[in-house]
């Protein structure tokens, strides 16, 4: 018996070949497949690398736009004066409700100083705790008797004043003194004076208001070695931080032009030369270009809380950190805006 053997045929039918791959098409097929592994597992790195980055990219801005939030509103009241007394209208009518420095009779700046880095706004809320006095009053701790008159509350004979609450009075001759209210008898109170009296005496008619006093200033954090925003009221009260790893603060003053046009720069040296306001022995005075204020600028920036998001020192980080590489560098954040509070643009 006879056996033929068949020839090999494909599927197409031609003769003489075995199905499968080459060499080449292997090679093709196993550069593709390294290629798109590459590819995914680069994909995966980066992935990482944001899932690091991107909650304190998010902090960070939100620690920015806290900052500048409560500057905004600040400064943007700063100068608000009572609607009541004798001398109805803007705060800087009568004295200086912006100063560059930390004032704080405990232990701010001496006044007559200037700091880039610190700045204290003073604005009587919208409230009814305004009058008259109506009897003389040294600045120093004592009583105090208010005159009830037109726009005080029927039955409130103190006028709206309440125990716990930050006082300013002024008479216009540029002095200014702040007290906290300690106890309230009938049309009589009881006022707390914090730090060294001026001196002054303020005369029956004098204004006295409800304030708001803040400060900002930046606080360095040994323990972290970073700073912090911090805001406190500048007539003795608890600092609070407003918000960590802040790097930068400064603020810049700038008056009207003439005849409009932007405004004009007011030079540090401008204000701290005098001439003195309510006087130069004063130990409140200020300088008197202040009331010419219009316009403040303010830089804030932060950086990254995490030392291993920040690269070496340079212009992208005021600290540096411990990160190598680009794609894990989280730069500072800055901001600058300027504001132009209303109550020194009267009109504009």
């Amino acid at each position: 018996m006879t056996t033929h053997l068949q020839p090999l045929t494909t599927e197409t039918g031609r003769q003489g070949r075995v199905p499968g791959f080459s060499l080449v098409e292997l090679l093709v097929a196993m550069s593709v497949l390294l290629t798109i592994t590459g590819s995914a597992l680069a994909l995966l790195g980066t992935a990482e690398d944001r899932l690091a980055v991107e909650p304190e990219a998010a902090d960070m801005q939100q620690r920015l736009r806290a900052g500048v939030a409560m500057l905004h509103h600040d400064l943007a009241s700063a100068g608000a004066g009572p609607a009541a007394g004798l001398r109805p209208g803007p705060l800087p009518l009568h004295m200086a409700a912006i100063l560059p420095y930390r004032h704080d009779p405990l232990d701010g700046d001496p006044p007559g100083t200037f700091r880039d880095d610190a700045l204290t706004v003073f604005y009587v809320p919208r409230t009814v705790a305004q009058s008259t006095l109506a009897a003389p009053l040294p600045a120093r701790t004592g009583a105090a008797r208010v005159h009830n008159g037109p726009g005080c509350g029927r039955g409130d004979p103190a006028c709206g004043f309440a125990v716990g609450m930050a006082v300013l009075v002024f008479d216009g001759t540029g002095a200014a003194d702040q007290f906290e209210v300690t106890d309230v008898q009938g049309d009589t109170l009881a006022l707390a004076y914090e730090g060294t009296g001026s001196g002054h005496v303020y005369a029956a008619g004098s204004t006295i208001a409800e304030v708001v006093a803040r400060t900002y200033f930046l606080e360095r954090d040994a323990a972290a070695d970073t700073t912090r925003l911090m805001r406190g009221r500048a007539n003795g009260g608890a600092d609070v931080p407003v918000a960590d790893h802040v790097v930068g603060l400064a603020f810049a003053y700038a008056r009207a032009a003439a005849g409009g046009g932007q405004p004009v720069a007011l030079p540090s040296s401008s204000l701290v030369d005098g001439p003195w306001l309510p006087s130069g022995m004063s130990p409140y005075r200020f300088d008197a270009d202040l009331l010419a204020v219009t316009s403040v600028s303010v830089t804030l920036r932060v950086q990254s809380a995490i030392e291993a998001l920040r690269g070496p020192g340079s212009l992208l980080f005021s600290q540096p950190g411990t990160s190598q590489g680009g794609r894990r560098w989280l730069p500072d954040l800055e901001v600058s805006f300027r504001v132009r509070p209303p109550n020194y643009n009267p009109g504009g």
